[in-house]
């Protein structure tokens, strides 16, 4: 099975909106449980989208980022394993043992968002300095863009390149 151009996008974007949903306080979308569910959805086998997304939120119970530490980032694994595993037609297993080293890739990327943030932060800083409210709203949304295409980019680049860049 081959992955359509409207499922790479779609797939992005969930990761664009999970993470930068995982910024605030809603803890519906936050959760490997929902992303594998919307993934099978979107690639047609909920039931596999179930079982990537119930394993990867086992695994991630009681990990949370307290004090600014990266973890594992599982919402994203369940959105890669799920589609991986719904393309590849090895089953649930192969989308589960893909999406742990996914998940642990992206705590690099994590650290690289918090790095970007912090470019914003400090240009923040000087708005509030100056008083300047449209340069202060502009570098917080710059903030959350390059939150959100820290992980939108790398499932975009996935689907787009498939197994090659997987391997």
């Amino acid at each position: 099975m081959n992955i359509e151009i409207w499922q790479i996008i779609v797939l992005s974007l969930l990761g664009f909106y999970a993470i930068v949903e995982n910024l605030g306080i809603n803890v519906f979308a936050n959760q490997a449980l929902i992303m594998g569910t919307i993934t099978g959805l979107v690639m047609g086998d909920v039931k596999t989208g179930l079982a990537v997304g119930a394993t990867l939120q086992l695994m991630g119970l009681g990990i949370q980022a307290y004090g600014g530490a990266s973890v594992p980032d599982y919402m994203t694994a369940s959105i890669v394993g799920t589609a991986f595993a719904v393309i590849s037609g090895k089953g649930i297993e192969f989308g589960i043992g893909l999406a742990v080293p996914v998940a642990l890739l992206m705590i690099q990327l994590d650290i690289l968002a918090r790095f970007c943030n912090v470019f914003f932060q400090r240009r923040i800083d000087n708005g509030i300095k100056e008083m300047n409210l449209s340069k202060i709203r502009l570098f917080h949304l710059l903030g959350t863009f390059s939150w959100g295409l820290s992980r939108g980019l790398p499932i975009f680049l996935v689907f787009s390149f498939g197994e090659r860049i997987v391997e």
